[in-house]
C-alpha cells in the first residue's frame, strides 16, 4: 500500500519486501497455487469458518487483539509495546473455528501459552482492520483435491535463490 512508505515499521524494507512478494507470487502462479486479492466482510469470514472447510491465517494489530491489561501490553516477543499512532505491532494468528455461544473465534497464537483462545468477533475485526494490516488473510482449505507433491530439493533451492536475489537488491 502506498501509504506505508511513511510508516516507520515499513520504511526500511518496503521496496525489498515488495520485490520479494512479487517474486513469490509469480512462483506461486507457476505452481498453480491460487492467489487472489479480495476483501472478506465480518460475516463472510464467520461463514467461511462455520463451514469447517478452512482455517485462516490472519494478520492482526497485536495491541488491538490483546488490549492492555493491568500489567500493560506485551508484544508477541514479550517486550513492551511501542506507542503512538505510527507504531504498528503486526502479528499472525490462526483461526481454527467458532464459538457460537460467545460469538468468538477460536484462535491459536504461537506467541501465547494458551493452547487456544476465544477472541470476540468484534475484537478480532478491530485487530484485523487496524492500520498496517491491509486486512491480510490466508485461507487454507482443510481438504485438498489432490495430495500435494513433496517438495523437491531443486524446488527448495529455486525458492531460496529467488529470496536471496531479492534480498541482495
Amino acid at each position: 500500500s502506498p501509504g506505508r512508505r511513511n510508516c516507520p515499521f515499513y520504511a526500511s524494507s518496503l521496496k525489498e519486501d515488495g520485490a520479494r512478494v512479487a517474486a513469490l507470487l509469480a512462483h506461486a502462479a507457476k505452481e498453480h497455487v491460487g492467489v487472489r486479492h479480495a476483501k472478506l466482510s465480518p460475516a463472510e469470514l464467520w461463514n467461511l469458518l462455520a463451514d469447517e472447510e478452512h482455517v485462516v491465517i490472519v494478520l492482526v494489530e497485536h495491541r488491538a487483539l490483546y488490549p492492555p491489561g493491568p500489567q500493560g501490553s506485551l508484544s508477541p516477543c514479550g517486550s513492551p509495546e511501542a506507542s503512538g499512532p505510527s507504531a504498528f505491532s503486526g502479528h499472525y494468528v490462526l483461526l481454527t473455528g467458532l464459538d457460537h455461544t460467545s460469538e468468538s473465534f477460536v484462535v491459536k497464537d504461537p506467541a501465547r501459552p494458551e493452547e487456544v483462545l476465544l477472541v470476540p468477533a468484534r475484537q478480532l475485526e478491530r485487530a484485523r482492520r487496524a492500520y498496517g494490516t491491509d486486512e491480510d488473510l490466508v485461507l487454507v482449505p482443510l481438504e485438498q483435491e489432490r495430495e500435494p507433491a513433496a517438495p523437491l530439493a531443486t524446488e527448495a533451492l529455486k525458492i531460496q535463490a529467488v529470496l536471496e536475489a531479492h534480498a541482495n537488491r
